[in-house]
């Protein structure tokens, strides 16, 4: 079955009337065939490729979105940017992918991250934001991302995170993230849901589990997200499941250090060079096999919301009652009260 026939284009009529001309120089031809050939690779990419072998073992793409086979996985946007250069890798810190699923959300919004190693989200992050802001524990992490950002788009506030000074660390923030161990999620989140409803703000929180350690990770999403799928969070609570593979190469031996990583390694939490980029088959770090996985991120409405919770929670008490009063005066014959 042959090919479609192709629109004609306003290059195609650009390149006829060229052709049309009485005088045509020998620069004009050059750039005509230059343009031939250009029309000729886009239009007949797909009929000169096929018949064409494959290397062995890589099996032919069916088409995906943006050229991409449908089993690959899509790279960050992040080491695009100008001055942008990773200075750690997943798992050391969380991957990239999840700044570009943050972008659209902090676009021109206040964001904080809670914990930020080398800063590489943050600093990709900040170029979208409204302000930026990072409360970070660890000291030798705190003047490394001072470091990195010479310009000063990210606020540091470097000290640890805990309810007692919640409300005097923690900016009035649109979107807070972070990327932490399992057990302190709901630790920062019910701090920040606290210091939000004193301040009669709402915000978004976003935190993320790890699929890909043996760390325990999944066994803390379902708990967590039937809490904050529930009436305290109201029903906010949702998770999205990002795919990434930020590995250099096949992962059997790990990669290089990134080109803004000290070849030492990572110092910090009592840990001296730490060197995250070994993650491999081979070599595990920290119960990761390399640098590729599935990034459950979970996301959540704090602050004011609850306040709203409580109010609608009496207006449904007062209709229910109503309801019971009718069902008692046989006006109602029963069913779900959702229904009426």
């Amino acid at each position: 079955m042959g090919r479609p026939p192709q629109p004609i284009t306003f290059a195609m009529l650009a390149i006829v009337n060229a052709f049309l001309q009485p005088a045509v120089g020998v620069s004009q031809i050059k750039n005509i065939e230059a343009r031939i050939a250009h029309l000729e690779a886009a239009l007949g990419a797909s009929s000169s490729d096929e018949g064409r072998s494959q290397p062995i073992g890589q099996p032919t793409p069916l088409g995906g979105a943006g050229g991409r086979a449908p089993w690959e996985v899509g790279k960050s946007s992040c080491p695009g940017y100008q001055g942008f250069k990773p200075r750690s890798v997943f798992p050391e810190r969380a991957p990239l992918v999840f700044a570009d699923f943050l972008m659209p959300v902090v676009r021109g919004k206040v964001v904080t991250e809670i914990g930020e190693r080398q800063g590489d989200l943050i600093l990709c992050l900040a170029r979208h934001a409204k302000s930026s802001h990072v409360i970070e524990m660890e000291r030798s992490s705190c003047d490394s991302l001072r470091k990195a950002d010479p310009e000063g788009r990210v606020t540091i506030t470097c000290q640890i995170l805990n309810k007692s000074n919640g409300r005097k660390l923690l900016p009035n923030s649109d979107v807070y993230f972070w990327f932490n161990a399992p057990t302190e999620n709901m630790a920062i989140l019910e701090t920040i849901d606290s210091v939000q409803r004193e301040r009669n703000c709402t915000s978004t929180a976003y935190f993320a589990f790890d699929g890909s350690s043996n760390l325990m990770d999944m066994q803390h999403v379902a708990p967590t997200l039937e809490r904050l799928k529930s009436r305290e969070y109201n029903y906010s609570g949702h998770v999205t499941r990002l795919f990434f593979d930020e590995s250099d190469g096949e992962g059997l031996y790990g990669d290089a250090p990134p080109e803004g990583a000290s070849p030492a390694g990572v110092f910090g939490d009592g840990i001296g060079g730490r060197k995250p980029w070994t993650a491999s088959y081979k070599t595990p770090y920290f119960g990761r096999y390399g640098h590729w996985g599935i990034l459950h991120v979970v996301s959540v409405t704090v602050g004011t919301h609850h306040k709203n919770h409580a109010r609608r929670e009496a207006l449904s008490e007062q209709l229910q009652h109503h309801v019971n009063d009718a069902r008692g005066a046989g006006r109602i014959a029963g069913g779900d009260v959702r229904r009426m």
